[in-house]
């Protein structure tokens, strides 16, 4: 029975795994079967914009002596789930598309967020989770957060000074968005 369970996990992965999407964003796979564009690129929009102009520091014991700013790293897909009437997209930043920016490469380390919460299927936010699984609850009396408004000046400031080095997702967002042209 066991056996059976797993062979129709593998056809139904291997089934909707075509589904994904091929255009320039290339959605994964448990988005797209989900209908769930839009609240991946609000969640990829929303985290960039709260992190971009924080700098990183990769470890030493990554053997790379190099930083950045996390608005200049690939922000990738991790996990989609489901937890009752509340959707959370979860990502993670990658220096160079293969090391995972977190508390094992990341010199003096600082939790960023990378996950984002939505009631059920509707477009609504209603908190974040950093990497320690800190829970931030949205308070829409925090009017000029981050997290409310996420084009503070200090990042419309950010992303206009760096356009030509942002990660390429970002920087076609901020043109889509009029952040930049």
């Amino acid at each position: 029975m066991k056996n059976l369970l797993y062979i129709l996990l593998f056809i139904f992965t291997c089934c909707h795994s075509n589904k994904t999407k091929t255009n320039i964003n290339g959605y994964p796979a448990e988005i797209s079967y989900n209908k769930l564009e839009a609240h991946y690129n609000k969640t990829k929009w929303l985290l960039y914009c709260l992190s971009c102009d924080k700098k990183y520091v990769l470890s030493e014991l990554v053997k790379i002596k190099d930083s950045s700013f996390y608005g200049f790293t690939n922000l990738k897909f991790t996990n989609l789930e489901f937890h009752h009437d509340t959707i959370e997209i979860k990502m993670d930043y990658y220096y160079n598309d293969s090391i995972k920016c977190n508390v094992n490469t990341v010199f003096r380390w600082t939790p960023v967020k990378t996950s984002a919460f939505y009631k059920g299927s509707a477009d609504s936010l209603i908190y974040f989770r950093d990497d320690t699984n800190f829970i931030l609850f949205i308070n829409k009396e925090q009017i000029n957060s981050r997290e409310i408004n996420p084009l503070q000046p200090e990042v419309i400031s950010f992303i206009r000074k760096n356009k030509d080095k942002l990660n390429p997702w970002f920087r076609e967002e901020a043109r889509i968005r009029k952040v930049i042209e």
